[in-house]
């Protein structure tokens, strides 16, 4: 039997150290991106200012071409966004090569650098499957760049534009701020944890299963059989088990996600609609306000979605973090072997020098 994987110090500690380095080494790019989503952003709103705009010019009964400049108007700008967000999936694209080729040497280097002692403590055959993870933090920052970058800039542009309608709009942008704040950071405590232990789960029944294929005699007796069953099924417990308690973290977020969506959808057309007959708002404006809140809404029904790729993008960078694990034991190594070596050739010169070196181990 190998020895079983190491899963390393993987607490959301170490993943956040693992992710700040990594948009710091595409910080470049990651600038990029969030200037075209904020460009995107800006210009969601074109289509509610334009329907305000129609609603207006059509209650008037003004002639026909206004609307057919407020049409065009509209295209160049959504054409506009349209090539922002396709740029964006460019930059995107060119982040995951980086990450891919970046991590693929840092494995190599890793392996290279290390002795057979250090590999053997460390399972090399786990070590080799970690490296499998990085096709998931390729799709996870990607995803989160684009995507999910760009939800939180149209949900922050819709609140603000939002906001300027009328003052009682400006406490509803401000509630929904406050319940995002609290679906993110307090319905979302212990999912990164929980991320990371499925992970480890997962990557304990992988061991168990190459375990079986590499020790397939052993284990054809019938105590052998019954042994790889139990221990196989305990694993696969042990990740049904880490697997729940992950998921009752995103369940929990979603269900509130979709609470927000029906009660503020809800909320903002009756105070549209009062507002309307107290003639503090004209019809356009409420139209307007409603597409904006069905914009925002829309965005933050699909938070569940992507903070569970916040979490597999976690846990992902939880094991690709065994290579740094990997240079620190082989440059503790190092330091211990040059010091000790140091030393006794420094003993040579002179008994006063032998008699310091004593001293030093």
């Amino acid at each position: 039997m190998t020895q079983p994987p190491n899963h390393g110090p993987h607490t959301p500690a170490v993943t956040w150290r693992q992710l700040a380095k990594l948009l710091a080494s595409e910080r470049r790019d990651v600038g990029t991106i969030l200037a075209f989503a904020l460009g995107v952003g800006l210009l969601s709103v074109v289509t509610p200012a334009a329907i305000e705009a129609l609603v207006n010019t059509v209650a008037f009964g003004v002639l026909l071409w206004p609307v057919i400049v407020l049409a065009l108007v509209t295209l160049g700008f959504l054409a506009f966004a349209a090539s922002l967000r396709a740029m964006q999936s460019a930059v995107a694209e060119y982040v995951q090569r980086r990450v891919f080729v970046r991590t693929a040497r840092a494995f190599v280097t890793a392996f290279l650098r290390c002795d057979a002692d250090t590999l053997a403590r460390n399972n090399p055959t786990d070590i080799v499957n970690r490296f499998l993870e990085v096709a998931s933090v390729q799709k996870c920052v990607a995803t989160l760049l684009v995507d999910g970058v760009q939800i939180a800039t149209t949900t922050i542009v819709g609140l603000v534009v939002l906001a300027f309608y009328h003052p009682y709009l400006l406490v509803f942008a401000v509630v929904m701020v406050f319940l995002m704040a609290f679906l993110l950071l307090v319905l979302g405590t212990g999912g990164i944890r929980t991320s990371i232990a499925e992970s480890a789960a997962k990557y304990e029944f992988a061991a168990w299963l190459e375990d079986l294929a590499r020790c397939p005699r052993s284990l054809r007796s019938q105590s052998g059989l019954t042994f790889s069953a139990e221990r196989a099924e305990e694993r696969i417990e042990a990740y049904l088990m880490a697997r729940r308690r992950h998921f009752s973290v995103v369940w929990r977020q979603v269900v509130f996600a979709l609470a927000i969506e029906a009660l503020a959808s809800t909320a903002l057309l009756g105070l549209g609609g009062w507002l309307v007959i107290q003639r503090q708002l004209n019809l356009g404006q409420l139209v307007a306000g409603e597409l904006i809140v069905t914009l925002v809404l829309s965005a933050v029904s699909k938070i569940g979605k992507y903070v569970e790729v916040f979490y597999d993008l976690h846990a992902g960078l939880a094991k690709l973090a065994i290579v740094d694990q990997l240079d620190a034991e082989v440059d503790g190594v190092q330091i211990a072997t040059t010091t000790i070596v140091g030393l006794v050739v420094l003993a040579f010169y002179h008994p006063y020098l032998l008699v310091f070196a004593v001293v030093m181990v």
